[in-house]
């Protein structure tokens, strides 16, 4: 459904603003898209797409070309399953590379790709580093403390320290603790 709306808004846009039917990509919002398919060339009448999904996949790569060339104003079909390349020529008065994209997706099975929130690169590579650290701590200690683990220690020892600091002795904090779970226990 998103993709209908953006395909919709894309040709509207374009119609409405006087653009030529095969513009560049910073001009559409379908071939800008870096997940989970990318345009990355585009010219009148050729497209190509890079599609990660492809590469090593031979049956869907012939099933997927086959299905392309059916569509009416498509010329050729190349597509590599080495690299995920798929490059389309078409008769660019019939059809529009949006089109073609948007055929490429339904034809992967990556509409609920397009719903998903990509995860950006820092935030990948962030959670790389931060489970190699949790792993050295993990190592360094022979298994007794992770970096969770060792956080939490952590956390728990400076509630400790401020409690000190602050001049509240443990055994009053703990005795009115106890007394104020007793009296609610009473009532």
């Amino acid at each position: 459904m998103q993709l209908l709306a953006q395909l919709l808004l894309t040709l509207f846009l374009k119609r409405s603003t006087g653009t030529p039917k095969n513009s560049d990509l910073s001009r559409s919002p379908l071939l800008r898209m870096r997940y989970p398919i990318r345009t990355t060339h585009l010219l009148p009448g050729r497209v190509r797409f890079h599609a990660p999904v492809l590469v090593g996949q031979k049956e869907d790569a012939r099933r997927i070309d086959g299905a392309l060339r059916r569509i009416q104003g498509v010329h050729g079909v190349e597509i590599s399953p080495v690299s995920g390349s798929v490059l389309i020529e078409f008769d660019p008065e019939r059809l529009e590379a949006e089109i073609l994209f948007a055929a490429l997706i339904r034809l992967l099975g990556l509409e609920k790709e397009l719903k998903k929130t990509p995860v950006s690169l820092v935030r990948k590579e962030g959670w790389v580093a931060l489970q190699s650290l949790n792993r050295a701590v993990y190592d360094m200690t022979a298994g007794v403390v992770d970096l969770y683990s060792a956080a939490a220690i952590l956390a728990g020892a400076a509630a400790v320290n401020r409690l000190v600091l602050n001049h509240l002795s443990l055994p009053g904090l703990l005795l009115s603790s106890w007394m104020v779970l007793n009296a609610r226990g009473k009532r």
